[in-house]
């Protein structure tokens, strides 16, 4: 059993609560079926805690200090955008208490996991250099940067510096889908193996697409990240244009679109639990994800997907998904017009079987347990490689080199090998 720590700037509690933690706490959940875990986070409402979750998963909270917290009210920086996850990197060497114990968990520790690019500025000050370091990407940052920012603001300069760093130290690292990985080599030079670990979905039982065919509820769900928020609109539009239909626009982008007037056919649900969202995806007619801008993969596709709802998604929003894919579970729609005419489509009752049979068998090559053991297997080479150096930097074995000259013929080649594999296992003392 190996000891990993894990870094992330994701908040309390370790919980499924939004679509970044979903992927945290699966991947740490299979991590911890083998190995002890340590789940090291920040918390900006100042909480600090440690918490055993489960026998081999800890998490430990540490607050950001008050003269931080006072710095980012101030925003006295270049900053366009001024986050939490960016101004990491901003004001990285006063996380004191983050740091200190980030190095001293990491001192008895095989490896160490970066969730997410946002405590990547934290390996810095990393003292052991030479425990591997695993980057679980979520995303290309510096082309979401380019999306969200100006090419040549601050901000996109910030999160190029934080991402090729983190991929520079890293002994290896995932990415989410091979358009994140396509992108990142666009924009760094890689040379480190790298592991595809896609956002995933628990399978759900007894799925009734008689029920979902019959249903006229469209559901969007999204977190309050600005680029949900833009869909959101473009449902709202969407739904002005479809008054026979229920839009449902579910998860903290919902508050983004409070203020906008809603049409009656439009149900906002800004505050949901995870039982309650499973229950709009079992009670659907159909997903919808009009991205217009963003980078990974969709873990509410994912999750559309295992319900078997057919989606209506446009080029954005189905990215990370091959050809095949698309065009077996989805309609690409990038247009007002083109998701009036897909959901129009999709009325087809056998259309609409095909769609979500199809879905539910594709939703099992995303199923997080075959994903976890797939991440397991990632961290673990990292691991192995780390503890074959350190037996040789301890053993410190004398070598002895073999020089011999033979005939190129089978028999006396056959004969060399057997006395040469035969002096080997006589002296293990030796290399």
């Amino acid at each position: 059993m190996a000891q990993v720590l894990v870094l992330s700037a994701t908040p309390r509690p370790f919980a499924e609560d939004h679509g970044g933690k979903q992927r945290l706490v699966n991947l740490i959940k299979a991590l911890s079926e083998k190995h002890s875990v340590t789940l090291l986070s920040l918390s900006w409402e100042g909480e600090e805690f440690t918490k055993n979750v489960s026998k081999n998963i800890r998490h430990i909270s540490i607050a950001v200090e008050n003269n931080i917290i006072k710095a980012k009210r101030l925003n006295k920086t270049e900053l366009t955008n001024p986050n939490n996850d960016i101004l990491i990197a901003v004001y990285k060497k006063y996380f004191k208490n983050y740091i200190a114990k980030m190095n001293l968990i990491a001192s008895s520790s095989n490896v160490v996991i970066v969730d997410h690019y946002a405590t990547a500025p934290m390996i810095d000050y990393l003292k052991n250099e030479d425990i591997p370091v695993f980057y679980c990407s979520q995303n290309c940052e510096t082309s979401l940067a380019m999306q969200l920012y100006k090419n040549n603001s601050y901000d996109v300069k910030l999160t190029h510096e934080i991402e090729k760093r983190i991929l520079e130290r890293s002994k290896a690292f995932a990415y989410c889908s091979t358009d994140d990985i396509k992108l990142m080599n666009q924009h760094f030079f890689i040379d480190t193996p790298s592991f595809y670990i896609p956002n995933g979905t628990e399978l759900p039982e007894g799925i009734n697409i008689a029920h979902s065919i019959t249903s006229k509820d469209i559901l969007f769900v999204g977190s309050g990240h600005p680029p949900n928020v833009v869909a959101g609109k473009a449902v709202m539009k969407l739904s002005e244009e479809m008054p026979d239909y229920n839009f449902i626009i579910a998860g903290t982008c919902a508050n983004g679109l409070l203020g906008l007037k809603p049409g009656k056919n439009v149900k906002l649900i800004p505050k949901i639990s995870n039982d309650e969202i499973d229950q709009l995806f079992s009670t659907a007619f159909a997903f919808i994800n009009p991205m217009e801008t963003g980078s990974g993969t969709h873990l509410k596709m994912m999750k559309a997907l295992s319900y078997g709802l057919p989606i209506i998604s446009s080029d954005v929003g189905a990215r990370g998904f091959s050809e095949k894919e698309k065009k077996d579970c989805m309609i690409i729609a990038n247009t007002t017009n083109e998701m009036i005419d897909s959901i129009n489509k999709i009325q087809d009752e056998k259309l609409y079987k095909k769609m979500s049979k199809q879905c539910l068998e594709l939703a099992k090559d995303y199923d997080w347990k075959k994903i976890g053991k797939d991440f397991v297997d990632a961290i673990d080479s990292v691991i192995e490689k780390k503890e074959v150096k350190m037996e040789e930097v301890n053993n410190k074995k004398q070598k002895i080199l073999v020089y011999s000259i033979i005939r190129n013929e089978s028999q006396y080649m056959e004969k060399y090998h057997k006395r040469l594999a035969l002096m080997v296992k006589s002296f293990p003392q030796y290399e």
